[in-house]
């Protein structure tokens, strides 16, 4: 009976130094709970967005009909970063654009393909207006040529990088329209398309700004919805200002 104690002892010992509670999955239920976010349709979800580079601490509100993804960085190292309830690296969301290019919620059917989704990324974080103005500048220096898509007011690049196409990078052909942050509006695609038959296009668009209290803004859509970028972009800018809280 004693040694049956002495064994359950070191047992339990072990375990207190080895088996603590693995941390869930990521992109699960489980580890949004984590965070203190619940995806069922009835509760309001609220979270407040942290980085490692300075104090900027966005809060967001997010109604029932939203379901929000929340991330963590690093909880799956051998030394994780712990999540704290409530807070959280990023927040993202997946909106529809509808026929009046509105963004509103999605609510699947199964006669309802959603082809025309933006998915919205916030974080924390200030602009460096120096690296960025950079970045596009030599990027638009390495395109060979340039077309005007007047029928999207844009200029589109193609910068190539080691000898092959890096990405289409559009900028308005208007040069007074800026971004909300004051920077020069500029929508990136990634590269679609065989590149042994050369037959090439934008395949998925991204397009970043900064907003209030420190709000980083990315957003994501499909290449074929770029002839609506500017009813996107004021679609994102309306949505980040109804779930910040200010």
């Amino acid at each position: 009976m004693k040694s049956f104690k002495l064994v359950l002892a070191i047992g339990l010992a072990l375990c207190v130094l080895g088996c603590e509670e693995r941390v869930p999955a990521e992109n699960t239920p489980a580890f949004y709970e984590l965070h203190g976010v619940v995806n069922d349709g009835k509760r309001t979800n609220e979270i407040t967005l942290i980085n490692d580079r300075d104090e900027s601490r966005p809060k967001l509100r997010f109604s029932p009909e939203i379901p929000v993804s929340v991330y963590t960085p690093d909880t799956h190292n051998p030394n994780p970063r712990k999540i704290r309830k409530g807070l959280a690296y990023q927040a993202s969301v997946a909106l529809e654009l509808d026929p009046q290019r509105k963004l509103i919620p999605i609510v699947p059917t199964p006669d309802h393909l959603i082809y025309d989704m933006v998915e919205i990324r916030f974080r924390s974080g200030k602009p460096n207006l120096g690296w960025a103005e950079a970045t596009l500048s030599n990027l638009l220096r390495q395109s060979p040529r340039v077309v005007e898509k007047t029928e999207w007011g844009l200029k589109e690049y193609m910068p190539m990088v080691g000898g092959a196409l890096h990405s289409f990078d559009y900028i308005p052909l208007n040069d007074d329209f800026k971004s909300i942050d004051g920077m020069r509006m500029w929508i990136q695609c990634d590269v679609g398309g065989a590149k042994i038959s050369g037959n090439q296009s934008p395949a998925v668009c991204a397009s970043q700004f900064f907003y209030k209290n420190g709000l980083s803004v990315v957003y994501v859509f499909r290449a074929s919805l770029m002839p609506y970028w500017q009813e996107i972009y004021r679609e994102v800018i309306r949505f980040s200002d109804h779930v910040l809280v200010q």
